[in-house]
């Protein structure tokens, strides 16, 4: 960690604006209202500009992680709020403040550029000794009120809380110290590793200083200037074994600030090599012992990063980071498909991905290589899921090929890469024995068992390879949580369940649950299907998430889901994308449908077209249209569904024998007579026009929808360029012939 200063940057013009002086009234507003109010309610965050704020945090903090120090210029990044904006946990996560801190959403003094390990380690964890500060309180009355456990490394001085040995691991001087590793899980394998590397680095340099070696100064320099990374550790590493020479030699330990930032480093900048030597003599330090220090100092083991700090079971990256890329290979009938995935973020939630397609094309088969590959083998068991149900087998016929193995392979934002292999002398599962993070699971049949109690995590999970089975009703669990955890939930049902400000979800005296909307009050058991449906669902997903992280704001995971528009109104097929993102912002959903509503809540490239090419090998659509312009028919008619017409399904019956028949084979008397018959019919689908441009344009038309039915999907982009080529040169020849 390395203390900066923030008044090096200019403020982010943004958080000036009267945009932003709009949206901090809002907050205002929120937190001014009645606790009880607030409970079951979520603050209206208004989006930031995340590229201006990031610009400003990367100059701040030299492109460094504010915590780690890690080097993140040009990888994955993130603003974090150095103060969560909502859930505010002690170390353990079981004690959480709903309301802290999100009215210093704004503030700019709460913002920190975040490495992805850090950011995903620290969530909403912001442990204080004693009370927090009150709603609405001020920034600087907040820091006065709390003793924060968190180190802010634009406040505090890093060198009194924290030591390094040599090894690159980390130690607590202080409480606040201890708190901070904790925290961020500075002790993670690749950072301690990174930082072993710059330490001896350091020492190494100082080994050829004292060896009369040239132009060495410049190097360490450039080692521990602001700008390299894990250059704050280094500083405090170097200086506290110069400290630990001088006082085993009896000699007073020069104080930190003086000795690295203002005479030794400056020195070495001025004059070189020879006056780094003479700066260290003056300072009553040998080179030499300097480096035997280093050397021979007792090291202590590193600790098992097992039991560092809360939550220890999914502190790995894998389970904190989101998938960016999924390769299948001889599974089930997939051959070989590579999806990657949008892993962009924003205030109002990950990036999800949304698997479209004609029946047969293999969505659900992905959904299910995906839960295979994270799961782990204790859930695999617990399913009872055959292995052989995923060999691959004969296009036609029903045999197994048995000469490929059965590969899944994930990639995360993190880098981590999960495998799972089905060898083809098995059957059997090799793959990772624990999970990779919370993944959860569902099929097209989403019903919840009234007599079902009990709760599990596989009851979701087994519904996407069982049609038969059940989830848990979510009545039985939401009954027996605590206020806090009831609230929690209401909060992000509200989102789901698209409630307006004055509908409540509440329970009563005896524990049954009710909604109140359209002022009227509803038990669950007599919802709609489609609200107990989506209520089930998104319940069984929060019971999880609540019981691994301890709240909905800062849980992460993958969420399956298979056909989501089962069950749900148009409206909320519009919507449930972003309802369910809003719920869990940091949940990514995987989805598949068959409804073009459901489209609504996706962003650009996060909708995958699976579909068979001539060979019927299932592959992915590419230079798709932007969804945003495009209004439900017109996606229902373009590449992502690809119809011919809305209007009447014959039509695109006939378009296709029509081709069959016309593609030049010598035809029966019989066949030749439907094949005038399509010929008229066929001609009625577009508008002849009274012009012959209109005449040119209607032809041209209905040649490339009789063509369009006679090739794969990959190749209607091209025919459609062609069909326009086409058009173009007949209107241009016309022109010609006309002015000739």
């Amino acid at each position: 960690m390395l203390k900066v200063n923030r008044s090096n940057v200019s403020y982010p013009e943004w958080l000036r604006s009267p945009q932003a002086a709009n949206a901090q009234s809002f907050l205002a507003k929120f937190y001014s209202s009645d606790p009880e109010y607030r409970a079951t309610r979520r603050a209206p965050f208004e989006e930031l500009p995340r590229p201006q704020v990031k610009e400003a945090l990367e100059e701040l903090f030299h492109g460094k992680c504010a915590y780690c120090e890690s080097d993140i210029r040009g990888s994955g990044s993130e603003i974090d709020h150095f103060r969560p904006k909502a859930a505010a946990s002690n170390l353990k996560g079981d004690k959480q403040n709903a309301d802290h801190y999100g009215w210093f959403l704004y503030e700019w003094s709460n913002h920190f550029l975040s490495c992805l390990s850090c950011n995903r380690a620290k969530r909403n964890l912001f442990p204080v000794d004693g009370p927090r500060a009150p709603v609405l309180s001020s920034w600087i009355e907040a820091c006065r009120s709390e003793t924060a456990l968190l180190l802010d490394p634009c406040l505090d001085t890093p060198e009194r809380h924290l030591r390094f040995d040599l090894k690159g691991v980390a130690f607590g001087r202080t409480k606040r110290g201890k708190a901070t590793i904790d925290v961020l899980n500075l002790n993670r394998e690749n950072l301690v590793a990174a930082r072993r590397e710059k330490f001896e680095h350091c020492a190494e340099l100082l080994e050829v200083l004292r060896q009369g070696g040239k132009y060495i100064a410049d190097t360490l320099m450039k080692e521990l200037d602001d700008a390299s990374a894990y250059s704050g550790a280094a500083r405090v590493f170097l200086y506290q074994t110069y400290s630990k020479y001088m006082r085993a030699e009896g000699r007073r330990s020069p104080a930190f600030n003086s000795f690295l930032a203002q005479e030794l480093w400056r020195d070495t900048r001025l004059f070189g090599e020879t006056r780094v030597l003479d700066a260290l003599e003056e300072k009553g330090i040998s080179a030499t012992g300097i480096v035997q220090v280093i050397h021979d100092r007792e090291e202590p083991v590193l600790p098992s990063l097992k039991t560092a700090g809360a939550f220890k079971d999914i502190r790995g990256s894998s389970a904190v980071s989101m998938i960016c890329r999924v390769e299948i290979s001889d599974f089930k009938d997939i051959q070989r498909l590579d999806l990657k995935f949008q892993t962009s973020e924003s205030e109002k939630g990950q990036g999800c991905a949304m698997l479209i397609g004609e029946n047969s094309v293999g969505k659900s088969s992905v959904l299910q290589a995906i839960a295979l590959c994270l799961m782990g083998e204790e859930l695999r068991d617990m399913l009872k899921i055959n292995a052989e149900d995923f060999i691959a087998r004969e296009i036609e016929g029903w045999k197994h090929t048995r000469t490929k193995d059965a590969v899944v392979k994930v990639e995360f934002k993190s880098g981590d890469i999960v495998t799972l292999v089905i060898p083809c002398a098995g059957p059997w599962f090799d793959g990772s024995d624990e999970p990779s993070g919370v993944v959860l699971g569902y099929g097209a049949r989403r019903y919840f068992d009234d007599k079902r109690k009990q709760s599990a995590t596989h009851f979701g999970l087994r519904t996407l390879f069982e049609p038969s089975a059940t989830i848990s009703h979510p009545e039985r669990w939401l009954q027996r949580q605590d206020e806090k955890t009831f609230n929690a939930v209401a909060r992000a049902m509200r989102d789901i369940l698209l409630l307006q400000p004055d509908d409540e979800i509440h329970r009563d005296e005896e524990g049954r649950i009710y909604v109140t909307a359209h002022q009227r009050m509803t038990p669950i058991d007599r919802l709609s299907d489609g609200y107990k449906s989506l209520f089930a669902m998104a319940v069984d997903i929060m019971r999880e998430m609540v019981s691994v992280w301890g709240n909905l704001e800062f849980a992460r995971g993958v969420v399956l889901i298979d056909e989501v528009e089962t069950h749900l109104h148009p409206r909320w097929k519009m919507q449930v994308i972003n309802a369910l993102r809003s719920a869990m912002p940091q949940v990514q959903f995987i989805a598949t449908t068959h409804d073009p509503l459901c489209l609504r809540g996706m962003r650009d490239g996060e909708v995958k077209v699976l579909f068979r090419d001539e060979d019927k090998v299932i592959q992915t659509l590419e230079g798709l249209p932007k969804l945003s312009s495009l209004r439900a028919e017109q996606l229902l008619t373009s590449d992502y569904f690809g119809l011919v017409s809305t209007s009447d399904p014959v039509v695109e019956a006939e378009l296709e024998e029509y081709a069959l028949l016309s593609s030049g084979a010598t035809l029966t008397p019989d066949r030749q007579a439907r094949l005038d018959e399509l010929s008229i019919s066929t001609a009625t689908l577009t508008v002849i026009g009274d012009t012959p441009g209109q005449q040119i344009v209607s032809e041209a038309y209905r040649e490339y929808l009789i063509e369009r039915g006679t090739v794969d999907a990959a190749k209607r982009n091209e025919l459609r360029r062609d069909a326009v080529e086409d058009v173009l040169r007949a209107l241009r020849a016309r022109k010609t012939n006309a002015q000739g």
